[in-house]
């Protein structure tokens, strides 16, 4: 997958990325210009995102994490709002703008997400 704006610098935002050991990702700085929608014909940075271990991947903790690390990056150059159209949880982008760790922000969810297994459990035919 391609990620990139032309606010970004590639390769502090692969190496910040790299840093914080995403478990199954790998970053690598890339310069592109779009030909289609945002960013049309600007020269753009960014980074192409490799899935290394698609077993050990959890992509909600890995969205968080670029996410937190853009806006801790590139500020306000960073449309933080537009990840609330993927997420959808208030408190998640509250955490996000307080600037909370990204490994913190879990636990806003922890208490609905085991309220949700507790209720699931009872319709799963397999283990």
């Amino acid at each position: 997958e391609l990620f990139g704006a032309p606010w970004i610098d590639g390769r502090r935002l692969a190496a910040a990325l790299n840093d914080a050991e995403i478990p199954g990702l790998r970053f690598v700085p890339i310069t592109f210009t779009p030909t289609v929608r945002h960013f049309k014909d600007m020269e753009c940075q960014g980074v192409y995102i490799i899935v290394t271990d698609r077993d050990a991947l959890d992509p909600v903790p890995a969205g968080l994490r670029v996410a937190w690390t853009l806006k801790h990056l590139f500020g306000d150059a960073y449309d933080l709002d537009t990840v609330n159209n993927l997420m959808k949880d208030d408190a998640v982008m509250q955490a996000i703008k307080a600037d909370a760790w990204p490994d913190d922000i879990a636990a806003v969810w922890q208490d609905e997400l085991e309220d949700f297994k507790s209720r699931r459990a009872k319709y799963l035919i397999y283990e």
